[in-house]
């Protein structure tokens, strides 16, 4: 027991013997003035017996802290309750890290089939970087998972990013094309960088043993702002120019996490800045009201080597999203310990797609487009 508890269990008991004593004493004192008490009606008139005056006094003191000390303990027993939900909400799968064993052996066996073979091709890289996140993204099925209720299908994707003068005049024409939430007339000459969805670099975590790329995905782009933030010169507010979600986690280099698409929007309402057209088309895609979400919940995590190396640019952001909402248990202590547990993983990604990039980067600095 911790000192607080103590000192909290030492007071309770202080409290329980004083409004016992009051209530014993109440009652002595109203058996030896009885009849001066049921003579007189207390507060209505003055009486000389102070025993009555005392007697009432007495008595509703007791009462007042014999039903403060009930409402105390309520409402201690209900903060327990809650800290208990709590903490069995946040608490992972009893064999989670038996299953990510599982997981990382299986993930570094595909890894080791590039790394450990003289002879691969680009298609090899891509089967297995798609493989690495059927994985993943089943692993954090498998943490949401409770007992009893069937899972709905999770999905894992990669965007890469690159900064606007690598990209080809032809390529970055296309790329504007799907850019995503930004106003029409956008162009992404505007901005530092650009990261891009590769269909290819994705999976899912269905239940056929093959590996293949998410078929409901769409290749888009969204773009990296040269300024982060703008100031609101009506409110004196610093708000971000940068979306939530993936360039959020690029620039930031830190993991985000949205749990459904309310939370996302308000955040937008908050702290973006951001067009009425572009609210509508993130409004759109995550919390539509006439059809079910493609994104329920997502995480972003940016995809680097050292948390603490300043200079360290994201060679993109791995994404995870489920078509329900509170991914990874809805919490973010239990988003914190998913990220921790899986960084072997992202490590062999960073691996494989630095391979990739060497494969792809034909003296034009730039990744492949086709997908």
């Amino acid at each position: 027991m911790s000192r607080k508890d103590q000192k909290a269990f030492s007071l309770h008991i202080v409290v329980s013997v004083f409004v016992t004593m009051l209530l014993v004493g109440t009652g002595i004192l109203g058996s030896v003035y009885s009849d001066d008490i049921s003579s007189k009606a207390p507060f209505t008139y003055i009486t000389r017996t102070a025993a009555v005056y005392v007697f009432w006094a007495v008595l509703v003191l007791s009462a007042f802290l014999f039903w403060a000390h009930q409402w105390f303990i309520q409402r201690k027993r209900a903060l327990r309750e809650q800290l208990f939900i709590d903490t069995i909400s946040t608490m992972p799968p009893p064999n989670i890290l038996e299953m990510f064993g599982e997981t990382f052996l299986r993930c570094h066996g595909a890894y080791s089939k590039i790394f450990g073979s003289p002879n691969f091709s680009q298609e090899d890289i891509v089967k297995v970087i798609q493989q690495v996140l059927k994985e993943y993204c089943k692993l954090a099925q498998h943490f949401d998972r409770i007992p009893g209720q069937k899972s709905k299908k999770y999905a894992a994707s990669i965007m890469l990013y690159s900064n606007i003068e690598d990209i080809p005049d032809d390529v970055l024409d296309s790329m504007d094309n799907g850019l995503r939430f930004a106003p029409k007339e956008s162009s992404l000459n505007k901005y530092q960088g650009v990261l891009f969805l590769r269909t290819d670099l994705s999976s899912t975590s269905g239940a056929d043993s093959g590996v293949s790329k998410d078929s409901e995905l769409v290749p888009f782009s969204i773009g990296i702002p040269k300024k982060m933030h703008v100031l609101n010169k009506t409110t004196g507010r610093q708000l971000w120019r940068v979306s939530a979600g993936a360039s959020m986690a690029f620039c930031q280099k830190s993991t985000q996490v949205y749990f459904d698409g309310p939370d996302l929007i308000k955040w937008f309402d908050e702290f973006g800045d951001i067009t009425e057209e572009v609210r509508v088309e993130f409004v759109d895609y995550f919390c539509a009201d006439d059809k079910p979400p493609l994104v329920g919940s997502f995480v972003s995590i940016p995809l680097i080597r050292s948390e603490t190396d300043e200079n360290e640019v994201p060679i993109g952001i791995v994404n995870i999203h489920s078509p329900k909402p509170d991914l990874l248990r809805g919490n973010d202590d239990s988003v914190i310990m998913f990220v921790n547990l899986t960084r072997p993983v992202r490590i062999m990604l960073i691996d494989l797609l630095q391979e990739l990039r060497e494969h792809e980067f034909d003296g034009n600095n730039f990744w492949s487009v086709n997908q």
